[in-house]
């Protein structure tokens, strides 16, 4: 057994000693492995079940006090529109709700803006996406909105002098103090 420069040696090194030496080393490779492998199915899974569910609420009719309050002038919603939602419902903070400030949709807007920007071919698609973006934020606010007008109340303390009709009374049955309703529309003074 010769090599090419003339030492004594074995040309080749046997199948299996070169890289692993035992089976034990291979095993926190593996579990490694299918761990990435289960993180980013289940970041995938959560990635489309988020979509869906912007998807589906962006479904939903939204009435035309939103989009008269926030300055939009065509008749429909369209992907530039999702600043100017979103300042009528940061106009709003004690209104806000559950939906808070809307930092996840707000970052894919961004990231689905910059890549129509930067990939021409993505164009079409992301302003699609930025629609759905829209829609989603102009139907919770919208919601938002007229859950807040129609739970307004104001408490009278003393006598009333509203209709009875507008009235709920205690639960005592003490007629001179009684809860008031209140019409509260928030967006009649629009133009």
């Amino acid at each position: 057994m010769g090599t090419l420069d003339g030492t004594v040696g074995p040309l080749f090194v046997p199948v299996g000693s070169a890289i692993l030496h035992s089976e034990e080393n291979s095993k926190p490779m593996i579990a490694a492995i299918l761990f990435m492998v289960s993180a980013v199915a289940f970041v995938q899974f959560a990635l489309y079940y988020w979509r869906a569910t912007i998807s589906g609420v962006a479904a939903n009719s939204i009435s035309d006090r939103i989009r008269m309050a926030a300055g939009i002038t065509a008749p429909q919603i369209g992907a530039q529109d999702f600043r100017s939602i979103l300042s009528l419902h940061d106009l709003s903070p004690d209104l806000r709700g559950p939906n808070g400030s809307f930092c996840g949709v707000r970052a894919y807007y961004s990231v689905i803006e910059n890549l129509g920007k930067l990939i021409p071919a993505m164009a079409s698609w992301a302003n699609a996406e930025m629609l759905t973006c829209s829609r989603y934020v102009a139907v919770l606010v919208d919601q938002s909105q007229t859950f807040a007008a129609q739970s307004l109340i104001k408490i009278s303390i003393g006598p009333t002098k509203q209709d009875p009709a507008s009235c709920i009374p205690c639960p005592n049955g003490d007629q001179q103090h009684q809860i008031t309703l209140l019409e509260f529309p928030l967006f009649d003074s629009i133009p």
